[in-house]
C-alpha cells in the first residue's frame, strides 16, 4: 500500500512538472490521493466506502474525471 501511494505521488509530480499548471492545489492533490487510495482499498476488501469519510473539505476529487468526461462528450458530438 505504501509503495502504491508513493508511486501515485511520483506519477502525479512528474505529470505536474511536465506540464506546469497554476491551478494545481498540492494540498488537495495529496488529500484526494489519500482519500481515493482509502476508497480503492475498501472496494478491494469489500468494506463500505463510507469508512473513508467524506471527500476532503474544499477539494473536488472528481474534478479531473469530470473534465475528461466533458471532453469526451464534446468529442463524441463532433
Amino acid at each position: 500500500m505504501k509503495f502504491t501511494i508513493i508511486a501515485l505521488i511520483t506519477a502525479f509530480s512528474a505529470a505536474a512538472w511536465a506540464a506546469p499548471s497554476p491551478q494545481i492545489d498540492w494540498g488537495c492533490t495529496a488529500s484526494c490521493a489519500v482519500w481515493n487510495g482509502c476508497r480503492v482499498r475498501n472496494a478491494a476488501l469489500g468494506d463500505p466506502l463510507t469508512q473513508c469519510g467524506a471527500e476532503p473539505s474544499r477539494c473536488n476529487c472528481q474534478q479531473f474525471a469530470n473534465a475528461k468526461a466533458a471532453e469526451a462528450a464534446v468529442a463524441a458530438t463532433a
